[in-house]
């Protein structure tokens, strides 16, 4: 069987947020998303938060060219080996400074120390709800749709 998987990551690979921060947000979520399973990750590393099946390509965000995947993936094995605490990259098409998280990915995907991933929810999040879950965290968040 199929699965849906809403990723809320922080735009900031770094972040993390507080305990009370974090309570305030399950909280809330309990309360305002029906789903089958909620799970709140937090890593020592930044992982790469994938979109599974919806993956289709990355673009160039400078001149929207599209990245050839051996390209990306040569710089995703480079940043691994950081953790992917360094994601800076000099894009091949047009020799532009920029970093992995900046990189245009059709259906999102991102890079986080912090993720809340929502499985199979009932309920669209709306802008409403994505504002107001980025001020509970205290960092703006993106969302990642995955298909499984």
């Amino acid at each position: 069987m199929s699965a849906v998987v809403i990723k809320l990551i922080p735009k900031d690979p770094e972040f993390v947020p507080d305990d009370t921060k974090l309570s305030q947000l399950k909280e809330w979520i309990a309360t305002n998303v029906s789903n089958n399973k909620t799970e709140y990750i937090l890593t020592d590393e930044v992982r790469f938060i994938d979109q599974g099946g919806n993956f289709e390509n990355v673009s160039c965000p400078f001149c929207s060219n599209i990245i050839t995947l051996d390209w990306w993936s040569e710089e995703m094995d480079k940043a691994s080996e950081t953790s992917f605490h360094n994601l800076s990259v000099v894009t091949d098409c047009c020799n532009k400074d920029t970093y992995l998280n900046e990189l245009e990915y059709k259906w999102n995907a991102g890079f986080s120390r912090f993720s809340i991933e929502i499985m199979n929810p009932k309920d669209e999040l709306n802008e409403n709800n994505m504002e107001y879950i980025g001020e509970l965290l205290g960092c703006p968040i993106m969302i990642v749709v995955a298909y499984y």
